[in-house]
């Protein structure tokens, strides 16, 4: 029987086969050209300082530079090592802090000497007169300089209705007034018994010639209620006794208005 020619038949693929073992690594190519470069990276810690160098020569402040400054918050001694501007701010501040009476009107300083192992102190006197003073004679020039120089002549004042007067006057007129009597005011506290008038003895300042006529007032703000009431007796010329009556033990004040002949 004759041959039946098929062509190129191709069967089915069949299983792969096993990989191959690895081969040796060949030679390193020729390296490529060099990338950008990146960004930069973080700053490290500083690292620690050195010593100081050697001051340098002392420079030479020119005059006519003009210098800003500002005063000093307080007063300070001028230091050195201070710059030219901390100078100023603290000369200023003295300066300032000094006012007018550090130059006006204490005018007899010049032949007074004070020991400089001494305080002493500047007074003005109303007359623009100066003084030098030791404290430990403030007490004698109280006594009798100050104190003789104020009577009741000469302590002005202005009244509620605009016109001048002085003390005597004013003492001349409510002694005119009263007809010769003198008035003498106070305080009395008193700790009273619940519901039972309490008393305490009140003594006058100043004793007055004769029995005095006593006004007594209590500061509360329950009158006729808790304060029930308040009262004297046993008024005489050296002082008076003064009762009150409330219906707790809470500490009352009383404002005594005392007139008599003195």
């Amino acid at each position: 029987m004759p041959e039946l020619d098929l062509g190129n038949v191709m069967g089915p693929q069949g299983p792969k086969g096993d990989t191959g073992a690895t081969g040796p690594q060949g030679p390193a190519g020729p390296a490529g050209p060099t990338g950008p470069q990146g960004p930069k990276g973080d700053k490290g810690d500083a690292g620690a300082t050195g010593p100081q160098g050697p001051q340098g020569p002392t420079g030479k402040v020119d005059a006519s530079t003009p210098i800003a400054f500002s005063d000093a918050t307080s007063r300070e001694a001028l230091a050195t090592g201070n710059s030219i501007a901390v100078l100023m701010g603290k000369i200023s501040k003295w300066l300032k802090d000094m006012k007018y009476l550090a130059f006006s009107r204490v005018i007899d300083l010049a032949n007074k000497v004070t020991p400089a192992s001494t305080d002493a102190f500047l007074l003005e006197e109303s007359s623009g007169t100066g003084k030098k003073m030791l404290f430990s004679n403030f007490l004698t020039y109280l006594q009798n300089e100050v104190k003789p120089k104020t009577t009741a002549a000469n302590v002005d004042f202005t009244k509620a209705d605009g016109t001048k007067s002085n003390v005597q006057d004013s003492v001349t007129a409510l002694n005119s007034a009263l007809g010769g009597k003198a008035i003498q005011t106070g305080r009395v506290t008193i700790a009273p018994k619940p519901n039972e008038p309490t008393m305490k003895r009140v003594t006058f300042p100043k004793p007055f010639k004769d029995k005095a006529d006593v006004i007594l007032t209590p500061i509360t703000s329950v009158p006729g209620t808790t304060v029930q009431g308040v009262g004297t007796d046993n008024n005489t010329k050296e002082g008076f006794d003064a009762y009150v009556k409330r219906t707790n033990s809470t500490e009352t004040i009383l404002t005594w208005v005392a007139i008599g002949p003195m």
